[in-house]
């Protein structure tokens, strides 16, 4: 334990266990691709599944979708199969980075539309689409309903920030019970579930990418994927693990008076640590812990705040 005295304050800092819960990974299996070679991981039969000008192409180091002509005459899709199946006794995690250009930009609207981009699971491509639609997924999408993401159910309206979301599913083999959620790239702490699907008589589960468009040409850059990833566990419990932490306590204090908690390595270096607080108690206990692997180089001291 470190103490350190500081101008018109002296805390001390408590060391101890914090528990964290965490995943316990036993025999997992995953698979990722960044697209950034080829497509060899991958069952492409149904890549240009319109016309062979259009649907799935590598391009930018993304699975670029493209559709050549904007034309009532026919719509353009394009799928790409994992061709592993996913266990129905394994917890699993799909995800995947998708980019679409946002429908305000596009200068007329007609009733049939829609682009899409999507990640489904599925049991077979018989039943994967209208109008039986046997299937997990997560849409991102704009049509006649403005820019949303599309589910079973009502479209979720999307509008600002960009166009760019990770869209994702996970499993959870104690129930048999599929999830979809997607959230803004990098931005896991604003992940929205969508929905949950009992896969429980679901007899095979493979991982389809999806690209459509109704209507609209579609040229690089505008519609992609990347980023995939799929993870999985045969430990379905989670697990508990211990880590050292350091959780400071302030004494002495002057009501009224505000302070700035620090943070040093060295004694030397100093950084803020949180946001100015002022003293309501002439003993403090801070709200927030450190988690350290050598707690005795790290020390803190109050300063008095401007």
């Amino acid at each position: 334990m470190q103490k350190t005295k500081a101008l018109f304050g002296v805390f001390a800092v408590t060391a101890g266990l914090i528990m964290q819960s965490h995943i316990c990974r036993g025999a997992a299996w995953e698979g990722t691709d960044d697209f950034s070679g080829t497509l060899a991981k991958w069952d492409t039969t149904y890549i240009h599944y319109s016309q062979p000008s259009d649907g799935f192409f590598l391009s930018g180091g993304h699975l670029q979708f493209i559709k050549t002509v904007t034309t009532t005459g026919y719509e353009s899709s394009g799928l790409l199969i994992w061709p592993k199946s996913l266990p129905l006794n394994t917890n699993w995690t799909v995800l995947v980075d998708a980019h679409l250009k946002p429908l305000s930009v596009k200068s007329s609207n007609p009733i049939d539309q829609d682009i899409r981009s999507a990640v489904y699971v599925f049991e077979s491509i018989s039943t994967a689409f209208s109008p039986i639609k046997r299937r997990l997924g997560t849409e991102l999408g704009n049509g006649a309903n403005g820019d949303v993401i599309q589910m079973p159910g009502p479209d979720i309206p999307l509008s600002g920030g960009g166009w760019d979301f990770t869209l994702g599913m996970g499993f959870d083999a104690s129930t048999k019970t599929g999830t979809s959620f997607y959230y803004p790239i990098n931005q896991q702490s604003q992940l929205v579930i969508l929905t949950s699907l009992n896969m429980s008589t679901f007899t095979n589960m493979q991982i389809m990418l999806y690209g459509l468009s109704e209507y609209w040409a579609v040229g690089s850059g505008e519609h992609w994927l990347d980023n995939f990833r799929v993870s999985g566990t045969a430990n379905a419990s989670p697990n508990v693990a211990l880590v050292k932490a350091v959780i400071p306590s302030f004494n002495a204090l002057i009501l009224g008076r505000g302070y700035q908690l620090q943070v040093s390595s060295d004694l030397t270096n100093w950084l803020s640590q949180g946001s100015p607080f002022v003293a309501t108690n002439f003993n403090m206990i801070c709200p927030e812990y450190w988690a350290v692997d050598n707690w005795n180089k790290l020390f803190f001291r109050l300063q008095l705040a401007p």
